[in-house]
């Protein structure tokens, strides 16, 4: 999990190689993390029937209805879906 940049920086500031390498596991989560939401929404995009099973699915494990969510893709579903 080293990169170029992680390198130079632990050369430049040796002291703080622990911050540094914290920094970059949560900037490679973060990227992670955007990848992740991106196939979701590229997903959402071309079927709205499969996104609206994905949002119950994480409506059911937020312990919630996914009818009675009120954001806005869920009103966006409901209308491309009439």
């Amino acid at each position: 999990m080293d990169n170029v940049f992680l390198q130079d920086a632990i050369k430049r500031r040796p002291k703080q190689a622990a911050t540094h390498r914290n920094q970059f596991k949560l900037g490679m989560a973060m990227l992670a993390f955007s990848l992740v939401q991106q196939d979701f929404t590229d997903k959402a995009k071309a079927s709205p029937q499969r996104a609206m099973t994905m949002l119950q699915a994480r409506a059911w494990s937020r312990g919630t209805s996914a009818t009675k969510c009120s954001c806005s893709r869920q009103r966006w579903l409901h209308s491309s879906s009439r």
